[in-house]
């Protein structure tokens, strides 16, 4: 098919650059608008990039990502695409974000469904693939699109925050960073912590060498997770209690420390414990929050599995407590999937890429 409204890139260009940094995210008066400010840092880490644009009179009027990448799901290798950087620019948002889209055909919903199907994406005619993405389901929009596409929930997620006001390195304890020569231990740890996840890749993991690693008196490792600092600027939080946080937390230092407009944080992903030592998970983060003099990490996660519920069990802090859990949908559409290997993205909880989320 010979697009007409699609564009496909390999490369990010000027345009794409400056739609994603002013692109706002979340639901007003439903949950947090937000910008993320390191977009820059991360688009080119992307290992197999699509960027997809709608083009209108030669312009871009919207956009998103399609990462390539091969997927482990509950040990079976399968070929997927990650959905990343759904943006459109304002002028061109649905004004009734609930409605759908006239019924019949039109030549832009066939370039989407062609596209969907693997044509562009170097998917094979007769290969099984899946895309996948993750939604906030109280945004209409996407809702909405999702279902036009044929996208279906398969699991929930959360957000896991851990907060110091005050973070201590722990000095007393055996904490390093990894090595190229160390790394391939950790990798084997992750890829068996992760056997039962459907949605895993290391793809997020490893590439700045940012993975840090907790060892018992032994040499043995107990605990490990992958650090990353990034940068969110927050427009609104919704209804009054939100409103007064972020214009009360702001200016004053230790407030801030909780929460600001200017919010930078630590996103935490490949997490890794040892059956027996969860706890050394805290001291670990708390390790990480000082070696980068921040004070909350964010880490996505499968709202029902066991790391999730391991990272409960943690002393969190202030920020867990005064924050309501929210969760949101992973979503997929499968390609030449037969209902058994789509009823196991069902059954088996999904891994998420902090990198990915944020």
């Amino acid at each position: 098919m010979r697009y007409r409204f699609l564009k496909i890139s390999k490369t990010p260009d000027a345009d794409l650059l400056h739609l994603l940094d002013n692109n706002v995210i979340g639901t007003p008066g439903q949950g947090m608008r937000y910008q993320h400010k390191g977009v820059k840092n991360k688009i080119h880490q992307i290992a197999n990039p699509y960027f997809v644009h709608l083009m209108r009179n030669d312009r871009m009027t919207g956009t998103c990502c399609f990462c390539e990448r091969t997927t482990l799901n509950a040990g079976t290798a399968v070929k997927s695409f990650y959905i990343r950087y759904f943006s459109f620019r304002d002028i061109f948002r649905r004004k009734n974000p609930g409605s759908k889209s006239a019924p019949g055909k039109s030549a832009l919903r066939d370039e989407v469904k062609a596209l969907l199907q693997g044509e562009e994406l170097t998917a094979s005619a007769h290969e099984p693939f899946y895309h996948y993405a993750y939604v906030d389901p109280r945004n209409t929009r996407s809702a909405v699109l999702c279902e036009e596409f044929g996208f279906q929930p398969v699991r929930q997620f959360t957000t896991i925050l851990f907060n110091r006001l005050h973070p201590r390195e722990h000095k007393a304890r055996h904490i390093e960073l990894i090595t190229s020569e160390t790394q391939e231990e950790i990798r084997k740890l992750v890829d068996h912590f992760y056997r039962g996840y459907t949605m895993f890749s290391q793809e997020n993991l490893f590439q700045t060498r940012a993975y840090y690693v907790i060892k018992n008196a032994q040499g043995e490792i107990t605990a490990g997770a992958q650090a990353h600092p990034d940068h969110w600027k927050i427009l609104s939080l919704p209804g009054t209690t939100g409103k007064i946080i972020l214009n009360l937390f702001t200016p004053f230092p230790l407030l801030n420390r909780l929460f600001n407009k200017q919010y930078r944080f630590l996103t935490l992903e490949g997490i890794y414990y040892k059956p027996g030592c969860e706890k050394e998970l805290e001291l670990l983060f708390e390790h990480l929050l000082h070696r980068y003099q921040l004070y909350t990490a964010l880490i996505p996660v499968d709202a029902n599995s066991d790391l999730y519920s391991a990272l409960k069990s943690l002393q969190l802090g202030l920020v867990d407590k005064l924050s309501k859990e929210v969760r949101g949908n992973v979503i997929a559409k499968f390609i030449r999937f037969n209902e058994q290997q789509t009823a196991l993205f069902k059954e088996n909880p999904a891994y998420l890429s902090g990198i990915d989320v944020t």
